[in-house]
């Protein structure tokens, strides 16, 4: 703007004083100077940001805008295109993927103003020189047969870039043909054998471009295996049975490659059947039974066996069954043994003819006829029932009937078993030197003296008991009163079921009473004599061993046993040393061992041998001879399944069948049991004790001399 000054003049008492006198100032004309900095801005290759300041460096107002007037591609202005005197121009620029520096302008115009346009720069630095290895792809799956393949390879940076390809795994199978090495692009080819295994097999490839990022590159192939092939295979293509109902094996396997499924179906023959291994993966058993071939022609059964794709499937085997003779009937009786209660019934068994033709039986009690009898069934063709019936046992042990049948069938005779339960009371007697007889009552557990005279001897039959008492003869108590039967004074006793065998010495002989009356059975004397059943078995001494059926004697063998024990229908005999344990089983002997034993005892088909102290105790099941101890016993005693055995010193020990347990360590002089209670005689220390189970009572502190349990 234009400005005045003034200037005053005084001049006093002068007219027209003071006077005023100005000085008027045109204004510098309005000029506007555009500024724009920095000139230049430098920036990295990678995008990003960058500004520049614009100013009016002059007066008045300033108008201006802003374009890019070279780089357009890559640089643009984000904001502050125009404005007014001052300002800020933002822009962005995208990464400089080249090798060489770029530069873009921006022009800035304000009219009329000075220096107007201004032109800055933005210059971007270069990407260094980075080759970059790329290999496609990076698997080739292939087919199973011999073939090619290959692979591209690229530099996808920049510069230049040299590389090499080599087989690193596979190598045996896998080869490169061409395109080992190269620069920047090409192709690599190889080639591959066929794949005859039944898995899929892989071979890498590794690409190497030194300095190149990304290298080294491994790239595979992979090859399908040959698709595998089971082959089925069954053995034996027949198996040849017998007649009788059984059962028999065929084993299955997969001789080729892969996994083979199976599966079998009987395709003929009824009477057979799979009952194992019906199905399977491979390998495997087939377990199949057959029924009996009743028939008089050999038949075949047919299994089929079936692998889907496996080679050879499917596969028939036979089996092929031998007939059953003409018209052979064989005997059949079950069940072997009745186990009953000790109170009166009845049983059963059955018979059947499990061969060919007609079968006609009889069967009759054999022992135990005193109180086992057969009400029904008798007699039968083919199949039936025997229905026997039983008395009440009112003894404290065990017995067993026998019935014997016979059939003109193969298998016959057979023996089958009633075994009736004891009873669980029991009668013991006990003389006492001096003090005479006396009864004890395991129910009423009392006692009861039946005589003040001391036997030499007794033994009970059943509930009876027999005394001899030397020159006063032999006498029966029943229970409530003596009676004689003899003056006479006997050697031995011994009781079978009701019947009293009595040695009178070479005077009278021996002598069987019934109940009723006396009979004589030799006027022999025998040395030694057991009952078993029905059977008597008598050593005669120089005359040998002879057995009395009931009805007549039957000389066994002329030797002279040392001991005998009996158990059932087997007689065990100690021979001595000529021959040791012989067996007679009612037909033939057989000798058990040559050892010559010390004693021996029988209980539930079972026989205990003591060998002394030599070979110590062992037991014959029967089958085999089994050693329970090396120790040397003084007495033993067996019950059932239990072996008592007084080992002297080391005192009275008890063997269940599996262990032994011991059940004190005095001394016993003599042992019996009476059901399942055991008795024993330990002298003047501890006098009569009985063992329950688990503990010892004394019964009296009397010495026992001699013993007797009913039976």
């Amino acid at each position: 703007s234009s400005r005045t000054a003034t200037i005053r003049v005084t001049a006093t008492g002068a007219t027209g004083s003071p006077a005023d006198v100005t000085v008027t100032q045109a204004p510098t004309p309005v000029q506007p100077v555009l500024s724009v900095s920095p000139a230049n801005r430098d920036v990295a290759k990678d995008a990003g940001t960058t500004t520049f300041s614009v100013s009016n460096t002059g007066t008045g107002t300033m108008p201006w805008t802003a374009a890019v007037t070279s780089g357009g591609t890559w640089l643009s202005i984000t904001s502050g295109a125009s404005g007014t005197d001052t300002g800020t121009i933002n822009c962005s620029f995208s990464a400089n993927t080249s090798t060489s520096s770029r530069t873009a302008t921006i022009r800035v115009t304000a009219t009329g103003a000075t220096g107007s346009p201004v032109d800055v720069t933005v210059t971007q630095a270069p990407t260094p020189v980075q080759p970059v290895l790329s290999v496609s792809p990076a698997n080739r799956d292939v087919a199973k047969d011999a073939g090619t393949t290959t692979f591209s390879v690229s530099n996808t940076g920049t510069g230049t870039m040299p590389w090499t390809a080599a087989v690193t795994s596979g190598g045996t199978w896998l080869s490169i043909t061409s395109g080992a090495s190269g620069t920047d692009t090409g192709t690599i080819s190889c080639s591959f054998t066929a794949n005859t295994g039944t898995s899929s097999r892989t071979a890498t490839i590794r690409l190497t471009a030194t300095g190149a990022t990304g290298s080294p590159v491994d790239v595979t192939v992979t090859q399908v295996p040959t698709p595998a092939q089971p082959v089925l295979l069954v053995s034996p293509a027949n198996r040849d049975v017998a007649k009788e109902a059984g059962t028999t094996t065929f084993n299955v396997s997969n001789t080729g490659t892969g996994t083979m499924t199976w599966s079998t179906s009987v395709t003929s023959g009824s009477w057979l059947t799979i009952t194992s291994g019906a199905s399977g993966t491979d390998t495997g058993t087939i377990s199949c039974s057959f029924t009996a071939n009743t028939s008089t022609s050999a038949r075949t059964a047919t299994i089929r066996v079936t692998a889907t794709g496996a080679t050879g499937s499917p596969v028939a085997v036979t089996v092929t069954q031998a007939p059953t003779p003409t018209l052979i009937p064989v005997l059949s009786v079950t069940p072997s043994n009745q186990a009953v209660a000790k109170d009166a019934g009845t049983t059963e068994f059955s018979v059947s003819n499990t061969g060919t033709g007609t079968m006609l039986w009889t069967a009759a009690v054999t022992t135990g006829g005193s109180w086992l009898s057969i009400t029904t069934g008798a007699s039968g063709s083919n199949s039936g029932t025997i229905t026997c019936s039983f008395t009440a046992n009112t003894s404290t042990s065990a017995r067993t009937g026998t019935i014997h049948v016979t059939a003109g069938a193969t298998g016959s005779p057979k023996d089958v078993t009633v075994t009736q339960a004891e009873s669980s009371s029991g009668l013991l007697a006990v003389s006492f030197s001096g003090l005479g007889l006396w009864v004890y009552n395991s129910d009423s557990i009392a006692w009861m003296q039946v005589s003040s005279t001391d036997p030499e001897n007794m033994i009970y039959s059943g509930s009876t008991l027999y005394a001899d008492f030397g020159t006063l003869g032999l006498w029966k108590w029943d229970g409530a009163a003596w009676g004689q039967l003899t003056s006479s004074d006997p050697e031995n006793m011994v009781t079978s079921g009701s019947t009293l065998y009595v040695d009178f010495g070479a005077s009278y002989g021996l002598w069987a009473w019934d109940g009723t009356a006396w009979t004589q059975l030799t006027s022999d004397d025998p040395e030694n004599m057991v009952a078993s059943g029905s059977a008597l078995y008598v050593d005669f001494g120089t005359s040998g061993l002879s057995k009395w059926d009931g009805t007549a004697w039957t000389q066994l063998t002329s030797g002279d046993p040392e001991n005998m024990v009996a158990s059932g229908s087997a007689l065990y005999v100690d021979f001595g040393v000529s021959y040791g344990i012989q067996k007679w089983d009612g037909a033939v002997w057989s000798q058990l061992t040559s050892s010559d034993p010390e004693n021996m005892v029988t209980a539930d088909s079972a026989l205990y041998v003591d060998f002394g102290a030599s070979y110590g105790l062992w037991k014959w099941d029967g089958a085999a001879w089994t050693q329970l101890t090396s120790d040397d016993p003084e007495n033993m005693l067996a019950s059932g399944s239990a072996l008592y055995v007084d080992s002297g010193t080391s005192g009275l020990r008890k063997w269940d069948g599996t262990s032994w347990s011991q059940l004190t360590s005095a001394n016993p002089e003599n042992i019996v049991t009476l059901g399942s209670m055991l008795y024993g005689d330990f002298g003047v220390s501890y006098g009569l004790c009985k063992w329950d189970g688990s503990s010892w009572t004394q019964l009296t502190g009397s010495n026992p001399v001699k013993m007797a349990v009913s039976n």
